[in-house]
């Protein structure tokens, strides 16, 4: 088997990422540590023989693919449980087709989940896009993400020759597999890749495809009153976890200082684009819907509510920085202290969510004002 390894125009830059514009003291050695960073070089490999899954991973020379995992401790993870001998099985179950086009493979085992998708497989489409050529490639897809409609959605500029969903157990022998690299660590994010990705769904969302008028009728709440985009609040009110326990307590706060309420599952993928690139401030606790900050013009402010004040998943920090936000944040409490910051409720001080709003409103941005997102 042959497998060939190509240099991207992406260096190992250093990313130096602005503090918290209301860091707490007690938190300031937290976000120092987190303030610069060495990305690594991204590499676009080719697999002449190469195989993939329904469930992932993928595979060559019978050994799975480490980049087709999140991260080394999973592809751990997947040794320590069981993972050979499951492949094995699958083998043994079922034939391969063979695939003699050339594909491009982009997901790992975290993909499904929105944020993944967005900052960590499509910046590999997006790395891929600069050496290949799309139109003539198969996307091969893991089964788990059909059923994600924003994943097709999301897809449609990308000019391939098609997109390709696996079947749960299917196996698919690939004569020219494509592989890009992530682009930078898990839960970090690329600067430039971030800009690509906005200026890529800027021009999907108000081109041909989305008309003055269509995007007037898409402004709106399921109630039919429209929405007012400048200041947002994202509530997680359907969420499994990670809601705001006393939701009620805080509208009226929100509302006195400008802020609509919007749920992220009353709305499509596009309508969801749409709002957070006309918002210049919005609030939300630590949830997927704080990955569309990506779309705000730079120079907004974005307030992350989380319970963890270890910020062991400063993701959405590094995508504010990456987007060019001013990026605030607000510790609440845990409405049930024996559930981790991860899966637990919370509870939200009004008198402290006012406080932090006022402050922010009143702050001159960190970067630069707020400009008007063109197409």
């Amino acid at each position: 088997m042959k497998i060939r390894e190509y240099e991207t125009p992406l260096s190992g830059e250093m990313v130096d990422r602005p503090l918290p514009s209301n860091l707490d003291p007690r938190h300031r050695a937290r976000f120092i540590a987190l303030q610069h960073e060495r990305l690594a070089h991204p590499k676009i490999a080719n697999y002449e023989d190469a195989e993939v899954r329904g469930r992932g991973p993928a595979f060559s020379q019978g050994r799975p693919i480490a980049e087709s995992l999140a991260a080394i401790p999973c592809l751990d993870r997947w040794y320590r449980r069981h993972g050979p001998t499951k492949a094995a099985i699958e083998s043994w179950l079922s034939r391969p087709q063979t695939l003699d086009s050339p594909a491009v493979w982009i997901t790992d085992d975290w993909c499904s989940n929105y944020y993944h998708w967005m900052c960590d497989a499509l910046p590999r489409l997006e790395l891929a896009a600069m050496h290949c050529d799309l139109q003539s490639m198969t996307l091969l897809l893991p089964a788990q993400l059909r059923r994600m409609k924003f994943v097709a959605e999301s897809l449609r500029t990308y000019g391939l020759k098609e997109v390709r969903f696996l079947h749960r157990f299917e196996r698919i022998r690939c004569r020219d597999l494509t592989m890009p690299s992530h682009v930078a660590s898990c839960g970090n994010v690329r600067h430039t890749m971030i800009q690509a990705l906005r200026k890529r769904f800027l021009n999907q969302i108000f081109s041909g495809e989305a008309t003055n008028a269509s995007l007037a009728a898409d402004m709106t709440l399921a109630s039919g009153s429209p929405i007012e985009t400048s200041r947002i609040y994202v509530s997680r009110c359907n969420a499994k976890r990670r809601r705001i326990e006393n939701e009620q307590d805080i509208l009226p706060v929100l509302a006195e200082h400008g802020f609509r309420t919007v749920v992220a599952e009353d709305l499509s993928w596009t309508q969801q684009l749409q709002i957070f690139s006309q918002a210049h401030c919005v609030v939300t606790n630590h949830g997927a819907g704080l990955t569309n900050m990506l779309m705000m013009p730079p120079g907004s402010k974005v307030l992350e509510i989380t319970g963890d004040e270890t910020f062991s998943v400063p993701c959405f920090h590094s995508l504010a920085a990456a987007s060019q936000l001013d990026y605030w944040y607000l510790i609440a409490d845990k409405a049930n202290v024996r559930k981790s910051s991860h899966d637990g409720h919370l509870r939200v001080a009004p008198s402290t969510l006012d406080r932090t709003l006022t402050e922010m409103l009143q702050a001159r941005n960190a970067h630069h004002p707020p400009q008007r997102q063109t197409a």
